[in-house]
């Protein structure tokens, strides 16, 4: 690859910017890749605005601008002709490269231009480096051209490139023929005036349907006025504000009248929709404030452990949440989180205290039935002292026991009360027969019954009538009935 030389300061004038800065890259379609003053593909024509000496896009214009309208597109044109496809070739032939290195073009009307020096290297060089900038600029004019026939650029862009080119030719800095060159700028600002003629047109055509468009979106906003569905109509309203700021410019009374008429209508249903959510505003409050007050209830019974009293109070509260005046969503929301939190933490803890109390329940049942099976096992009792001894000891054990329900524990209570009832009875029965006062006694009675025993058998040998032998023999059978449960009593105590 050969390095061009750097060209001397002439070759680029102060405060003119360089011819080539539009020029496509290397290896790509002019037709397609050069930058020109057309916006990106995408974007709408009035607010992308691309400069042509430094591609830096230019400020947006205000939002209510008239947009630039369609361009109709017309058939493409030909392909650039006039740009020479060896730029070297075509210096050579409209200029010159003098001894000391001074380059030159030839004039249309005559004469020679000094575009630049060549500070070294073969002159062929500098004609390659001149010829490429006139290609450029040519390529640059023949793309434009064929864009603002095709509509798809600015015809003010256009003619802004024209007169650009058209005062850099005048101190051209490029080697070619500057009468092509004149002549493309001509055809250049013949088809941007052509184009914005029929802008023009155009414009007057879309500003008469703009009216009938604007027309229609006031009387939408009009019948929009005494709407109730706040949210859909407050929506509609903004598109059709949006519609009205998107759509094409009028006449400036025309617009005003249309405008005036659109924001009357919007201030009408924006009256209505303020003093509709006031009063919500207002009955909300209320809703807010009751319902915060039975929260309040709520999470003060939540830490009770009254679960059957509490458990009603809590459907109560429910109750008269579902009667409260509506407040808004988001504060009921965060109210009834409230709520159901109070609600959970009762609630969770009674199932967790039932749970354990059952738990500890079957424990202790399960305990207290093992004490009284281990003291119904002391019966039947031959040693009451022993047994009663033991039954202390369990007694004991059974009342260290954690409590049960009623009726369970009533169950166990009365099975060991059974077998201390028992013991007590065999502790009674053993002390009646192991008692010498009592035996005494009981001697002492069955001597004085047998003695009235026979004196009434004596009694009866004696007795001289039939009223008293009958009376008599009753007498001593009942006499007898005692001697013998006397016998019994004795025998009892005497038994080992």
């Amino acid at each position: 690859m050969t390095v061009l030389p750097r060209p001397t300061e002439l070759d680029e004038p102060r405060g003119v910017p360089p011819l080539d800065a539009a020029s496509p890259p290397a290896g790509s379609d002019p037709s397609t890749s050069l930058t020109d003053a057309s916006p990106p593909a995408g974007s709408h024509p009035d607010t992308t605005v691309t400069t042509q000496s430094s591609g830096r896009l230019a400020p947006p214009p205000p939002r209510l601008a008239p947009p630039v309208p369609v361009v109709t597109r017309i058939a493409p044109a030909a392909r650039p002709t006039r740009v020479p496809a060896d730029p070297a070739a075509h210096a050579a032939a409209h200029g010159r490269v003098a001894e000391h290195g001074e380059v030159y073009v030839r004039l249309p009307q005559g004469g020679e231009h000094q575009v630049g020096t060549w500070a070294a290297g073969d002159p062929v060089q500098a004609f390659a480096f001149y010829g490429v900038k006139y290609a450029d600029m040519l390529t640059d004019i023949e793309v434009t051209l064929v864009r603002i026939q095709e509509g798809r650029g600015r015809p003010e862009d256009a003619t802004r490139l024209a007169a650009r080119y058209a005062e850099q030719s005048q101190q051209p800095t490029c080697v070619g023929d500057l009468a092509a060159l004149d002549a493309a700028l001509s055809d250049l600002a013949a088809a941007a005036a052509e184009a914005v003629n029929r802008i023009a047109a155009e414009r007057a055509e879309q500003r008469a349907a703009a009216l009938i468009e604007r027309t229609e979106l006031v009387e939408r906003a009009e019948a929009l006025a005494e709407s109730t569905a706040w949210r859909a109509t407050g929506e509609e309203f903004r598109t059709l504000v949006a519609q009205w700021q998107s759509g094409t410019r009028l006449d400036r009374s025309a617009e005003q009248a249309l405008w005036q008429r659109l924001a009357r209508a919007r201030a009408t249903f924006d009256r209505r929709r303020k003093a509709h959510f006031t009063e919500l505003t207002r009955s909300q409050a209320e809703g807010r404030s009751a319902r915060a007050a039975l929260v309040a209830r709520a999470e003060a019974l939540s830490t009770s452990r009254d679960w059957a009293a509490t458990a009603r109070a809590f459907r109560d509260i429910v109750t008269e949440w579902k009667a409260a005046p509506r407040a808004s969503r988001e504060d009921e929301q965060r109210l009834w989180q409230r709520l159901s939190a109070a609600q959970r933490t009762f609630f969770d803890a009674r199932t967790a205290a039932l749970a354990a109390s059952a738990q500890a329940s079957a424990s202790s049942l399960a305990a207290r039935t093992a004490v009284v099976a281990r003291a119904e096992a002391l019966l039947p009792c031959t040693d009451p002292a022993a047994a009663m001894t033991a039954l202390r000891a369990l007694t004991e054990e059974y009342s260290q026991c954690a409590p049960l329900p009623p009726k369970e524990r009533q169950a166990c209570d009365r099975r060991l009360r059974a077998v201390e009832e028992a013991i007590r009875t065999a502790a009674r029965r053993d002390h009646q027969r192991t008692d010498p006062a009592k035996a005494e006694r009981a001697r002492t009675t069955l001597r004085l019954l047998g003695g009235r025993l026979e004196r009434l058998r004596a009694d009866l040998q004696t007795a001289t009538t039939d009223e008293q032998r009958t009376r008599l023999t009753s007498d001593i059978a009942q006499q007898q009935a005692l001697v013998d449960a006397a016998e019994a009593a004795l025998a009892d105590f005497l038994r080992p």
